[in-house]
């Protein structure tokens, strides 16, 4: 092996290990937000939407969760590095569920969850590919 092939490798190494943390910590921030918010109807959680380089706008008529993630999911499957992710939720009392009305979560369910961005993604970056 020549000095050459050696870097290489240790760069294609690590644009691998950058990506999976990339995509690691958007799934985890994406999901934990997702399942941190409020349900009563289950409609301000299923409205969360992602996209890449912006988020569908509007809300959407569903109280599926799992719709929610399923649509992060495809975003961050496609968001190449470099690009924004967008992430937004248009129900109409979205900011009121963050800023205290709810018992359930009065910290809010995107300000705590960005504190723990930071962890995720030197945890994400210690795995690896």
């Amino acid at each position: 092996m020549s000095f050459a092939s050696d870097v290489d490798k240790f760069v294609k190494k690590t644009e691998k290990r950058i990506e999976h943390a990339h995509r690691y910590a958007a799934t985890k921030l994406i999901n934990d937000v997702i399942d941190d918010t409020p349900q009563d109807s289950g409609y301000a959680a299923a409205n969360w939407r992602s996209g890449v380089g912006s988020a569908p706008a509007g809300p959407v008529d569903r109280t599926s969760v799992a719709e929610a993630k399923a649509e992060a999911l495809m975003a961050i499957a496609a968001w190449p590095m470099g690009a924004r992710l967008e992430f937004a939720n248009y129900a109409p009392y979205i900011f009121s569920l963050e800023f205290g009305d709810s018992k359930h979560r009065p910290a809010g369910m995107v300000r705590r969850n960005i504190k723990a961005f930071d962890r995720n993604v030197k945890r994400a970056a210690k795995r690896g590919a």
